[in-house]
């Protein structure tokens, strides 16, 4: 009987954990429509921010730059960027953008220096 307990208590377990999986492996697609788009001309789409929103409210969060996005703003200023950035006190390796001053500037440099 107590085998039976624990062969049940380890598959109720093992069905809880599969059951969190499930919905993180869900296929999140998105599209891009580019109007009056160049024919032949082709168009290259990269993510720069990441949007953490509060828990409270979904709508209303932080956008940071992370990974070889952080490694490019890192050491810049806004002067040359366009874009103000903050440090996070929760996250290493990570900036939280405080404002983008200059949208041209800051599309300018990516573009400059975006391989």
């Amino acid at each position: 009987m107590k085998k039976l307990k624990t062969l049940i208590s380890v598959m109720l377990c093992a069905m809880l954990v599969l059951s969190l999986v499930v919905p993180s492996m869900a296929d999140s697609t998105y599209s891009v429509t580019v109007n009056n788009a160049i024919p032949g001309e082709t168009y290259t789409l990269y993510k720069i921010f990441d949007f953490e929103s509060q828990a409270s409210d979904a709508t209303k969060g932080v956008y940071t730059v992370k990974g070889s996005v952080y490694d490019l703003l890192e050491d810049k200023t806004s002067a040359q960027t366009g874009v103000t950035l903050g440090t996070t006190t929760n996250h290493e390796n990570e900036l939280y953008v405080t404002s983008v001053d200059d949208e041209v500037k800051f599309s300018k440099f990516l573009h400059d220096n975006v391989a």
